[in-house]
């Protein structure tokens, strides 16, 4: 009997063949060629497989009719996730084209217990019987490590790539955007089911935890002082209708992450909360005239009452059961909590090296915020870094993204331990150079560097000052 993985390769396999996958097979060989010929490629890469780790083939709410979505998103919805492995072996040439530069640790603890709690995950679950998820999962999990950890590691030179990695958040969540509208303008019907935003993904959950993970990189962008001003008008609107979009979803996961990533970031900014607030909520009012609906069945999302109790005592029941292995055998679920999800599948096989994990990345923001007065103007990065995690973290008490392979969450994660390892790297490398510079005043001063610009035509020598 075929699976499920089966089945989606084989059928895109059966894209490579039809005109649209001559198409990308044309698109992928030019890809590569503009990788080679500009490193600066990657970026935009890596920013459209964030948005394309969120679509998926979809079907009628309560039905077994596919969703017609409008071209060209029809073609890259239904063949999401090979189009996003694709991608991310693409990335895998800047990746080994690129050098360390001045950095002595590209990749941190936390990203190395992630990568090998994603293999522990992939052996279980290939142990329990579903062998083709399990090997096909520990396949994805190196070049995901590599890309989203190593490389990132190599790419993450100075200040300007780390708020390029933000900018790819946000560009993501820009994409989602556009795609959402372009679809309403011609067939909302197809993305809203049982007055639920479901835009370019599989169901309102996923929606959701995008505008989630993008609205946090973006109040930063809009904070910073070094982003354009029409730049900043604008982000401001995209946040305004990015939460409407939001609540059209009724994820409540989605919005508590939303919540949480917002507070911890504004949480000694009192005074920039106000007037952000204000920015926003002067176009959330104009949004709300040309998006009326997204708001009319709010209510929805206090009346459909606890959908996780149940489950979480289900998960609790089956961990009980078998502590130590998991009551995993011949199907893999994921449930509403990725941390009982883990202990129910996999016991402590699972749970231990995700402690680990866990364990490693807070002891990483401890000492984020021990050197964040240090960083100047930068300060704000560490708190962003400190949201991000922190807030998808209290979401994976409510979702099982944890345990997830090619998605936003996972990827989100990675890129935040990225960039918290770049900041305490350039700390740690500065104090060994005893000379902890005060940052030149204004933007024509903000960078200079030790040495000469590196030879691929990015920065990689060390910035004199954080």
């Amino acid at each position: 009997m075929e699976t499920g993985f089966q089945s989606q390769w084989r059928a895109f396999l059966q894209l490579l063949t039809s005109p649209d996958g001559v198409i990308g097979i044309i698109a992928m060989f030019m890809l590569l060629v503009a990788l080679l010929i500009s490193p600066r490629v990657k970026w935009p890469v890596m920013m459209f497989m964030l948005w394309v780790a969120t679509l998926s083939f979809q079907l009628r709410g309560g039905a077994l009719i596919p969703v017609q979505l409008a071209w060209p998103i029809n073609i890259i919805n239904s063949q999401g996730r090979p189009i996003c492995g694709a991608l991310l072996v693409a990335l895998l040439l800047p990746t080994a084209l690129s050098h360390r530069g001045w950095r002595r640790h590209i990749v941190g603890w936390p990203a190395l217990l992630l990568f090998l709690f994603q293999l522990m995950i992939g052996f279980r679950i290939a142990a329990g019987g579903v062998t083709d998820r399990g090997v096909l999962s520990m396949m994805l999990y190196v070049p995901i490590f590599l890309v989203m950890a190593v490389g990132l590691g190599r790419w993450l030179q100075d200040w300007v790539n780390a708020r390029t990695l933000v900018r790819c958040i946000v560009g993501a969540g820009l994409l989602f955007l556009g795609t959402t509208c372009y679809q309403l303008a011609v067939g909302a019907g197809e993305i809203v089911h049982n007055h639920r935003l479901y835009g370019t993904t599989a169901n309102p959950q996923q929606a959701g935890m995008l505008i989630a993970i993008t609205l946090p990189p973006a109040l930063y962008l809009i904070m910073r002082r070094g982003e354009a001003k029409i730049w900043r008008l604008f982000l401001g609107a995209v946040v305004a209708v990015l939460i409407l979009f939001l609540l059209w979803t009724q994820s409540r996961t989605s919005i508590v992450v939303a919540v949480v990533g917002t507070v911890l970031l504004f949480r000694a900014r009192l005074g920039k909360f106000l007037w952000v607030g204000l920015l926003v909520g002067i176009f959330v009012y104009f949004a709300l005239m040309v998006f009326t609906e997204s708001t009319m069945h709010i209510t929805d999302i206090i009346t459909r009452g606890d959908t996780r109790t149940r489950a979480w005592m289900i998960w609790w029941e089956q961990f009980r059961q078998n502590m130590a292995w998991g009551v995993m055998e011949t199907q893999f679920g994921i449930g509403e909590s990725s941390y009982l999800s883990a202990a129910a599948n996999m016991g402590f096989f699972a749970l231990i090296p995700m402690a680990a994990f866990m364990g490693a990345t807070a002891w990483s923001l401890i000492k984020l915020q021990r050197i964040r007065r240090r960083l100047g103007e930068h300060v704000m990065m560490a708190d962003l870094i400190t949201a991000g995690l922190l807030s998808l973290a209290v979401g994976a008490m409510f979702e099982g993204y944890l345990l997830g392979t090619m998605t936003i969450q996972v990827f989100a994660v990675f890129i935040y331990m990225a960039l918290m390892r770049f900041i305490l790297d350039l700390v740690q490398a500065s104090d060994a150079m005893q000379g902890f510079a005060v940052e030149p005043a204004g933007e024509a001063a903000e960078y200079e560097y030790a040495t000469a610009t590196a030879g691929d035509g990015e920065h990689e020598a060390m910035p004199m000052e954080l």
